[in-house]
């Protein structure tokens, strides 16, 4: 269902926190940060049926953000407060300790 006809967007259930082992080794080598923007496909489950990478810094950013987001649940759209797939934005922030 589009975002546009749901009544509660998707948001995280879980902690979607990166671990150190999300960090692209790229990035860290440069000492880079960046900020991925995702398309992710949450069905009315809470599962990420699909991710896509829409904003990518480059240095490995993309491709680690896509990986890492798949551990996290999510509470499902909701429309008149019945439980739907749809599509959300997503940021990652990667960010040096």
């Amino acid at each position: 269902m589009p975002p546009t006809q749901v009544t509660v967007l998707p948001r995280p259930a879980s902690d979607c926190a990166l671990s150190a082992e999300d960090y692209p080794e790229e990035a860290r080598r440069l000492g880079l940060e960046g900020v991925v923007v995702l398309l992710l496909s949450v069905d009315e489950t809470g599962a990420i049926a699909a991710a896509r990478v829409v904003e990518d810094p480059g240095h490995g950013f993309g491709p680690a953000a896509a990986a890492a987001i798949r551990r996290c649940r999510f509470e499902p759209a909701r429309r008149s407060g019945e439980a739907v797939a749809t599509d959300l934005r997503f940021k990652v922030r990667f960010e040096l300790p």
